[in-house]
């Protein structure tokens, strides 16, 4: 940490030794223009420093007593579902996707674990696992076409 405060004391003399050969003009009282021949820039930079970080702790503190309070609790059983799923988000289910899936297949005892059908088994033997319901197999479902060209 001293070596890190000590780079940037030296990065600070050698700003200051450049702009010091330079007249930096400062508005005075009344609006009229003092001149200054030197003006001390390490404790301008340092009291900047210091504030903005007394700011960026402040502004921290409150978003994480904000973060505290407002946080959602979720069932981490949740996450292990949607990770099992085949994340498709195809709809074959029934629900929108496979979050609404997961969601619904842990919180309501009537939704079965073997609705996810791009998972196949392996999805259905994890789901009902990590549910504690019973992996019941089900009727492949086909898509069949029923046009008849012309001939409806």
């Amino acid at each position: 940490m001293s070596e890190i405060v000590n780079i940037l004391a030296q990065f600070l003399d050698i700003i200051q030794a450049i702009i010091t050969d330079h007249v930096l003009p400062q508005a005075g009282v009344g609006g009229s223009l003092e001149v200054h021949e030197t003006e001390n820039l390490k404790e301008l930079v340092k009291f900047t420093v210091i504030f903005a970080l007394g700011i960026a702790a402040l502004f921290g503190l409150g978003l994480a007593m904000a973060a505290q309070k407002f946080a959602v609790k979720v069932d981490p059983r949740i996450e292990d579902v949607k990770g099992v799923l085949a994340g498709a988000h195809c709809g074959a289910c029934g629900y929108p996707g496979c979050e609404q899936y997961a969601e619904a297949v842990v919180n309501d005892p009537n939704v079965p674990p073997n609705l996810c059908t791009p998972g196949g088994a392996r999805a259905v033997e994890a789901v009902a696992r990590i549910t504690g319901k019973v992996a019941e197999a089900s009727e492949p479902i086909f898509s069949r076409i029923m046009c008849q060209g012309s001939w409806s």
